[in-house]
């Protein structure tokens, strides 16, 4: 090795000392120096040359960056997997005996062709040299072929790497874009069993038998992989304290064991259910003997001795009255019995069946019931007469 570069220009010994130590490293590695060309060593190997150049250049003087610069001239009846492993294999090797090489300053930014880069890292300085070498990408086996993977199913798994992952298994979520290969690869993704799982995992449980307590949704979906004895989804609330109204969620079938079994005794209420219905009602009159009395709903209005005197159907009467309307017929004045209604009693009876129900017309004008002409009449005449309409429709 001579301390001048390729321009002829000298180079410093602290520099031309790390030179020297590449160089016994290569010659180590099996390299041999050119004696045309001074600090140039190349390896002869059955698919063609490789080079570790220390002479500089141009764009990058030695003594700016002392490490080789790692070039090659291999067959072209080599396939591209192939020079990938003997480039990596190298640059390994050399890398780990403490030689490091680096590429050439275009390597970075133009496609080179010899070589079938992926979507890896490659970083000269800590040694990582991402290209297809004909090692899957995932699985690392060895297939000897073009590209980064083995296998579809590899590829598959690559492709997925950013996909949401499921909160149980950590597998991929499915999603309408990767639905294809959720469905021929479907022990790659999560299944719906895992979001079943979670949802029954953070659902509400029955305080007496710890069943998880679901929607009817949720339950078609949970009983095609869970026994639907172990779930339900009729849920009440049970009291254990009427007076303080305290409530616990069970379902429906415990419910009815804890009120007529020894079935958690625990969970009996505290006290009776009295309590609940004890003065929540302020006191009437009653309508017929004007006495005091506490009722039992709202709308009760008797009290109870008044109430056995009377016939079951006025025992519980409207609790408010309409106001009094002339019949159409008879023209007499009625209570009617709801809004509509615009005769007697006595003409209900004389009309027929079909008339009973129809409601009579209205006036739009005025809103008085009236006797309408025609079909299509919808005014009556006091109001056709005031707007002056019947001379304009009939002349």
């Amino acid at each position: 090795m001579q301390p001048i570069d390729k321009f002829g220009n000298e180079i410093y010994p602290k520099t031309f000392g790390m030179m020297q130590f590449y160089g016994r490293i290569l010659t180590n590695k099996g390299y041999k120096e050119s004696k045309k060309k001074p600090n140039l060593f190349y390896k002869i190997i059955p698919e063609g040359q490789l080079f570790a150049n220390m002479q500089g250049t141009e764009e990058v003087p030695i003594w700016s960056n002392p490490r080789p610069l790692f070039h090659w001239r291999l067959n072209p009846t080599t396939p591209k997997w192939k020079k990938g492993r003997i480039i990596k294999t190298e640059l390994t090797s050399l890398f780990k005996a403490k030689c490091p090489c680096r590429f050439s300053f275009y390597f970075s930014y133009e496609p080179n062709e010899e070589l079938e880069r992926n979507d890896g890292e490659v970083d000269e300085e800590k040694g990582i040299y991402n290209w297809n070498d004909g090692y899957c990408e995932i699985c690392g086996k060895d297939f000897q072929g073009e590209g980064a993977f083995c296998s579809e199913k590899c590829e598959v798994i690559h492709k997925i790497k950013n996909v949401p992952k499921c909160n149980v298994c950590k597998k991929p979520r499915v999603y309408s874009s990767i639905l294809n290969m959720a469905i021929k690869y479907d022990d790659l993704f999560c299944l719906e069993k895992c979001e079943v799982t979670d949802i029954i995992k953070h659902s509400p449980k029955c305080r007496a038998c710890g069943k998880p307590i679901l929607n009817k949704s949720n339950l078609e979906r949970a009983v095609k992989y869970y026994d639907e004895n172990l779930l339900t989804s009729s849920v009440t609330g049970h009291h254990t304290n009427y007076a303080q109204d305290k409530k616990i969620p069970v379902c429906k079938s415990c419910h009815l064991k804890i009120h007529r079994t020894n079935y958690r005794p625990l969970f009996k209420p505290e006290d009776a259910r009295s309590c609940l219905q004890s003065n929540t009602l302020e006191n009437k009159n009653c309508l017929d003997c004007k006495s005091l009395f506490q009722p039992k709903h709202r709308n009760q209005i008797y009290c109870k001795a008044c109430l056995t005197k009377l016939p079951m159907k006025q025992r519980f009467p409207r609790t408010y009255k309409l106001a009094e309307k002339h019949c159409l017929d008879c023209n007499d004045s009625f209570q009617p019995r709801h809004q509509n209604q615009t005769y007697c009693t006595v003409c209900l009876i004389k009309l027929p069946m079909k008339q009973r129900s129809e409601k009579p017309p209205t006036c739009r004008g005025c809103g008085e019931v009236f006797e309408p002409q025609h079909e299509k009449q919808r005014y009556c005449t006091k109001c056709l007469i005031k707007n002056d309409w019947v001379n304009k429709t009939y002349g």
